[in-house]
């Protein structure tokens, strides 16, 4: 004796296939723009950081006196490839003038270095400024020589 199916139906049917399948590809769609935006964000705050390490590297070239302290507008930046540029932005204190060799200079100086990055993408761009109060280099007093016979250790 056979046994008899209660349901009429042995498989899906065509439109249950399609509907499936276009869930799939929705899916599917909206996963791929999240990598692509995760990917996007994460070149982005990788560029951040690079941009503030070398901000700090070019403010210490200014305040080393190996950079000279003047205003600098969008220079290629040339130690970190192509895209990447920095800005020097030099405020000088008039309260704090001091006369060196006959001609008034301010000591302090407020000093803005911006480095940034330019793509393709503006989606990825990135830019980071630092900021500090700067000594006039030319107002530096060198280090005394050190003396003959004088031991620190003891």
């Amino acid at each position: 004796m056979r046994a008899r199916r209660k349901h009429g139906r042995g498989g899906m049917s065509l439109l249950e296939v399609l509907t499936a399948l276009a869930i799939f590809m929705l899916s599917v769609v909206v996963i791929s723009q999240m990598v692509d935006s995760a990917a996007q964000t994460a070149l982005r705050a990788q560029r951040l950081t690079r941009a503030g390490i070398y901000a700090e590297s070019k403010m210490a070239e200014v305040v080393a006196g190996i950079d000279p302290l003047e205003n600098v507008f969008e220079a290629p930046l040339q130690e970190a490839g192509p895209g990447w540029y920095y800005t020097v932005q030099v405020e000088p204190e008039s309260w704090t003038q001091v006369e060196v060799d006959g001609q008034q200079v301010a000591g302090l100086n407020l000093v803005a270095v911006t480095v940034g990055f330019r793509g393709q993408r503006a989606a990825t761009d990135a830019e980071q400024t630092l900021t500090r109060v700067v000594l006039d280099p030319r107002l530096r007093v060198p280090a005394p020589p050190p003396t003959v016979g004088s031991s620190s250790s003891q």
